[in-house]
């Protein structure tokens, strides 16, 4: 759920997830600027119809996995 003008939507999620390994068994999450995050989110919820909200995952592995199903 996001809220568009004075309105709340049930759309679509979209999350955002990159990492980095070496072994591809551990990872840590990709340190983007917060400036290009908010960039990307923004464009993507006005550009991709059906999308908000856009979400980062910031997990490691472990305890998360590196790909989502």
């Amino acid at each position: 759920m996001g809220v568009i003008g004075d309105d709340h939507t049930y759309e679509d999620i979209c999350a955002l997830r990159a990492v980095t390994s070496t072994d591809g068994i551990t990872a840590d999450c990709w340190p983007f600027e917060r400036a290009l995050l908010a960039r990307v989110a923004t464009r993507m919820i006005n550009e991709a119809k059906g999308i908000n909200p856009v979400v980062y995952g910031v997990t490691s592995n472990p305890p998360g996995t590196i790909e989502w199903e």
